[in-house]
């Protein structure tokens, strides 16, 4: 069995090679968003090339998570979309395996693409920041961060959409719904020093109220870019077949046709739904 990883034992060279001859297949993912193959193949190898966990990474669960930020026309850069490396353990041996999430500015990036957006954006709220909020016949939403250097704990999380008609909504999540938001993660449950709860904390609230926001929105369609972010492997899958073959030698088994046949009667499971933020305001439209 090969077990050749991007490490000093093979070139990183080869990381440059596999991404070029792979870059029909990123082209045809990333048709209509905007993003060149080119500037995709750059910033996945950085990334790969950046996180020592990557390059040992399983083939197949690398190129399945390049692929899902191709398809949602988004850039592996940690902000955007993350490429989160996790162990699970096939037999007696560990295996690391790559997996995908969509970050805050991903979500925003989607958001935008839709022609009657006009601005989206989204705040955390501090216990020292000045924060009002009102429901009823004449909506409010006012926000003024606090001038001083620690602003307390964090409260709460807005999200905020403008369309071009003028209308707008707004998502308020409190901080329990967040952290039931965190809980649910498969990231944060596998390991919370590895996950971008940890080390992008402030992203994820902010990830988490646009989230929440696109439900009412018309005309917004995350679900492609969501679907199995984040809960490809369990924390320690048990399998008595082989180990994924790790590296340069995994990702080109992945290309093989025999991974990607499949029963013409075999449908795709749904993805999970997602987990209740328990907003505190579902939607409110701002005339």
């Amino acid at each position: 069995m090969t077990t050749a990883a991007f490490t000093k034992k093979e070139p990183t060279e080869s990381i440059n090679d596999f991404i070029e001859k792979q870059s029909p297949e990123f082209g045809k993912a990333l048709m209509g968003s905007g993003l060149t193959v080119q500037k995709f193949a750059r910033v996945a190898i950085t990334t790969i090339r950046g996180n020592e966990k990557l390059m040992r990474a399983t083939g197949i669960s690398l190129l399945a998570a390049l692929m899902k930020a191709a398809q949602a026309g988004l850039l592996p850069d940690g902000r955007r979309a993350y490429l989160i490396p996790r162990e699970n353990r096939y037999g007696n041996e560990k295996v690391m395996e790559a997996t995908y999430m969509i970050g805050y500015q991903g979500m925003v990036e989607i958001a935008l693409r839709d022609a009657e957006m006009l601005k989206i954006s989204s705040a955390v709220v501090f216990a020292k920041d000045r924060f009002i909020y009102e429901l009823g016949l004449n909506e409010k939403l006012e926000h003024v961060p606090s001038c001083e250097a620690d602003r307390g704990e964090k409260l709460f999380v807005y999200a905020i959409a403008k369309m071009k008609n003028g209308q707008a909504f707004f998502e308020v999540l409190d901080k329990s719904a967040v952290e039931r938001a965190r809980s649910s993660s498969a990231g944060w449950q596998y390991d919370t020093r590895t996950s971008p709860w940890t080390s992008h904390e402030e992203s994820m609230w902010r990830k988490t109220a646009v989230r929440a926001l696109f439900k009412y929105l018309p005309n917004i369609d995350v679900s492609e870019a969501i679907a199995g972010e984040d809960v490809d492997f369990s924390p320690v899958a048990e399998s008595d077949g082989e180990p994924p073959t790790k590296g340069v030698a995994g990702l080109k088994t992945a290309l093989m046709p025999k991974v990607e046949e499949r029963s013409p009667d075999t449908e795709a499971s749904p993805p999970p739904a997602d987990a209740p933020s328990d907003p505190i305001i579902k939607s409110t439209a701002i005339m």
